[in-house]
């Protein structure tokens, strides 16, 4: 914790201590607390001031909202929602609020939830790009590409530089087969955000859809050198080596893949990447290559 940090905590705590229980303004201390907890990574701590600020002052709709976001980043979605919801009940006319409990909806899987959040946080504030970008992925997942397409070409329209809205514009414009369109907004994002890999990856299932095979691999392999993680990223690879009857390269990929998933992959894939592996003469035992992209040299 800064210098600057540990005097002004000592500085409220003293307050606090002097004031008694029966301070009008002991959970604004708790809030201030919180927050200078939050700013300094002691999120835990953070959160035990803002649950005694609540029980000092149900109708605290910030120190609510605050830890709606704290118990969010810690995946406590469950716990965030209801936050969230008493921090919307309380002040309505936020539309951060709105957009936040909207995010955390989609988490939970409620998505008839989500989009009213979030439709409502957009009627309070027309830019709030993350709020389009939101509703977009869920109305791709719902299965209505071109409402996605809507709300992502508003939540670019609102913010062009912003890498997020483009990438996002650019995955609703691929789902409606406008794959060249959508090339350009991924290269704009990856320009904007190069250590993104998902920019990468994304540009590169473009470039395979439209059957420009060893361009996507390339976007793959740059994927891969900044997340060597991205389990996607591998399995699509090795399908294109496949493809390209570069089984060696396609078996370490395959192998890669299986590494990553390990124990979240269903019994069915796995079965069928190992039956891949065996296919194009390799065990599905045998240890990874570092990097698959090269091969061999002359």
């Amino acid at each position: 914790m800064s210098v600057r940090s540990t005097t002004a905590l000592v500085v409220l705590a003293v307050t606090l201590a002097c004031s008694g229980p029966a301070r009008a303004d002991e959970a604004d201390t708790r809030y201030k607390i919180a927050r200078a907890l939050k700013r300094d990574g002691k999120q835990d701590e953070a959160l035990a001031e803002l649950k005694k600020c609540v029980e000092l002052r149900q109708s605290y709709a910030d120190c609510h909202f605050v830890m709606g976001n704290i118990l969010r980043a810690k995946g406590m979605i469950a716990e965030a929602v209801k936050a969230y919801e008493a921090a919307s009940k309380l002040k309505p006319k936020r539309a951060d609020f709105w957009a936040n409990l909207g995010a955390a909806y989609a988490r939970a899987e409620r998505v008839d939830d989500a989009l009213k959040a979030l439709e409502q946080a957009i009627g309070l504030n027309p830019k709030d790009v993350e709020s389009y970008v939101n509703l977009a992925t869920i109305y791709r997942k719902k299965g209505l590409p071109e409402k996605a397409l809507k709300m992502a070409e508003q939540g670019v329209k609102n913010a062009p530089n912003d890498h997020t809205a483009l990438n996002n514009y650019g995955v609703a414009l691929r789902n409606v087969k406008k794959l060249d369109e959508a090339m350009v907004q991924f290269k704009k994002a990856i320009a904007l955000a190069p250590k993104l890999a998902m920019y990468r990856f994304n540009l590169g299932v473009a470039l395979r859809a439209k059957g420009n095979i060893d361009a996507a691999i390339e976007q793959y392999l740059e994927a891969l050198k900044v997340d060597d993680k991205f389990g996607d990223a591998w399995h699509d690879l090795a399908m294109m080596w496949a493809q390209k009857r570069e089984n060696e390269k396609a078996v370490d990929c395959f192998r890669k893949y299986l590494a990553i998933a390990g124990e979240k992959l269903k019994a069915k894939e796995r079965k069928e990447i190992e039956d891949w592996i065996k296919q194009l003469g390799g065990a599905f035992d045998a240890p990874a290559k570092k990097d698959p992209g090269k091969g061999k040299k002359k």
